[in-house]
């Protein structure tokens, strides 16, 4: 196997050659650091979203206080032993919840890391993906609460978003606008702000006004 990797190497490399591209040498100095930064730059480059930025750079800095705490520097240093070791220091840390991650947050953060490498190997940054072949710890999904089908009709109804449902406020449900009444839409959803960023006013669905009547307003939310 390691013949036929040599042969596909040089072919590669020849191929390179031919039409004129520089080639990059992996090199074995590469720190950690560095590695991290680089594939940081990477997705800032992808054009993700501040959120999906956001998590990327929360499982880097992981990363990155793992490989401090570790004492490990050179990217080629870190191999299969040192990858499960990650997975064993995630499992007994704490977040800022006061509580250990859960078995599908490990299984993320390892999941990014084998991407770091994979992005090293195909960047030439190194010669050999040492997590390649490392196994990921299964990551057991909690059972998550959702809602019952009558539930989600009458969302369907509303004409909000869950954001805007939730932060619907009485102050904002007009019984007495038209036929049916109307709900003014102010906020909600991302950054407090509602769809197409700006207030709207929606008819209540007839099929849904004896629902919002029948809740108590015990509460300036309508759902608290």
């Amino acid at each position: 196997p390691n013949k036929r990797e040599a042969r596909r190497r040089a072919i590669e490399i020849q191929r390179q050659l031919e039409e004129g591209q520089t080639i990059r040498r992996p090199s074995g100095r590469l720190g950690m650091s560095i590695l991290i930064e680089r594939y940081w730059s990477y997705c800032q480059s992808k054009g993700h979203t501040p959120k999906t930025l956001a998590k990327y750079k929360s499982e880097l800095d992981k990363v990155r206080l793992f490989c401090v705490e570790a004492r490990i520097e050179a990217a080629a240093s870190f191999g299969e032993e040192a990858f499960h070791r990650y997975g064993s220091w995630l499992r007994e840390k704490h977040h800022k919840q006061g509580r250990t991650y859960a078995a599908k947050s490990v299984y993320t953060s390892m999941t990014l890391l084998k991407q770091v490498f994979r992005f090293a190997k195909k960047q030439r940054l190194i010669a050999e993906d040492r997590l390649e072949s490392a196994a990921l710890p299964y990551g057991k999904s909690k059972p998550q609460a959702c809602f019952r089908e009558d539930q989600v009709k009458a969302m369907a109804y509303s004409g909000m978003r869950v954001g805007e449902l939730r932060q619907l406020e009485w102050s904002c449900v007009l019984l007495d606008r038209g036929s049916t009444g109307a709900f003014r839409i102010t906020k909600g959803g991302s950054a407090d702000t509602p769809k197409d960023k700006d207030w709207r006013v929606v008819p209540i669905h007839p099929s849904i006004r004896p629902i919002v009547e029948a809740i108590p307003r015990t509460h300036a939310l309508v759902l608290p």
